[in-house]
């Protein structure tokens, strides 16, 4: 492997610019920096990426217990894992420019989370464990008793949600 093939792979984002001049091989990264080599430079250049000015999507997630989301909708369920997957979250922020930020707390492991949020206590001193899981998008509650659903989580990542149904007749 020659040095112009020695490339620094971050985040497994590899773009390709090609010009009739030389070949540039942009490596963007989810951390605030990108790697510039050019074939016609000895050496790579390093650049900062403007990820500090990007939205940021931030989602906290207060739950019962592990065994209590199995009683949620299958769906719901699902949608909810799948934005805990790193791909998906790499993936959103290479398209959207916006970091997904997540925290999940359940109550069988602490309540200090809970007791730090007022809104949090104020709902569950009201409904008791009834209220969760309770879900907040920034300071703000979005969806309690429940997981939120297919439009919420397309109103919070603002994309089209497809959700296919077989019938196993």
């Amino acid at each position: 492997m020659d040095k112009w093939d020695k490339l620094f792979l971050i985040n497994r984002r590899l773009v390709a610019i090609e010009n009739r001049a030389f070949k540039v091989m942009l490596i963007q990264s989810v951390v605030n920096e990108a790697v510039f080599t050019c074939k016609t430079m000895m050496y790579p250049i390093l650049v900062s990426k403007a990820v500090r000015s990007a939205k940021m999507i931030k989602l906290t997630f207060f739950l019962d217990s592990r065994d209590s989301l199995k009683q949620s909708d299958e769906v719901e369920l699902e949608l909810f894992n799948s934005i805990f997957d790193k791909e998906f979250q790499e993936s959103y922020l290479f398209v959207k420019e916006e970091q997904i930020v997540l925290d999940a707390f359940y109550l069988e492991d602490s309540l200090e989370p809970f007791l730090k949020n007022d809104e949090v206590m104020r709902l569950l001193k009201k409904d008791g464990s009834k209220a969760l899981p309770i879900t907040l998008q920034g300071e703000e509650i979005i969806s309690t008793k429940k997981l939120p659903s297919v439009d919420d989580f397309s109103k919070i990542f603002d994309m089209g949600i497809s959700v296919q149904y077989s019938d196993e007749s």
